[in-house]
């Protein structure tokens, strides 16, 4: 539905959005082996009561991350139902796609970081591995659509 040059601009942002999607995505499988080679250096000398309550609090957290990226998803990333759009909101359809999918990526990643944070302060690696997995199937979900 794009024309010529609408079209080769939208692949340039999308190539953009896929490269940062590729690094997000590296830096999520990163997560756990430095959760690991420095985790198992701690020692746990806090109160278990206070990690508790972090760790509940982390929980809640991911939980309204979760939340906050399907509404980003559903409210800054447009469909592809919008790009039928006149010439000049074209450029603001495409930059509304790249600055949605950025978002929603970075915050899918903010979820491994939370379990990252979780592990260094002392709790299980356990913490960190779940964590991970969410943001990496948030990542698997959230995969940027390319406009046809």
């Amino acid at each position: 539905m794009l024309d010529p040059s609408a079209r080769a601009e939208f692949d340039r942002h999308y190539r953009v959005v896929l490269m940062i999607y590729g690094g997000l995505l590296a830096s999520i499988l990163v997560y756990p082996a430095i959760g690991y080679l420095i985790g198992k250096n701690l020692s746990s000398s806090g109160n278990a009561g206070t990690y508790e309550r972090i760790s509940g609090i982390c929980y809640i957290l991911a939980a309204v991350i979760i939340v906050i990226i399907f509404c980003v998803g559903k409210w800054l990333i447009p469909s592809s139902a919008g790009f039928v759009a006149g010439p000049a909101e074209i450029s603001g359809l495409i930059s509304k796609y790249r600055t949605g999918n950025i978002l929603v990526f970075v915050l899918s990643e903010l979820i491994s970081l939370l379990g990252l944070v979780l592990c260094l302060l002392g709790g299980a690696f356990s913490h960190l591995i779940r964590f991970t997995l969410a943001s990496l199937a948030l990542m698997a979900i959230l995969y940027p659509k390319r406009i046809e």
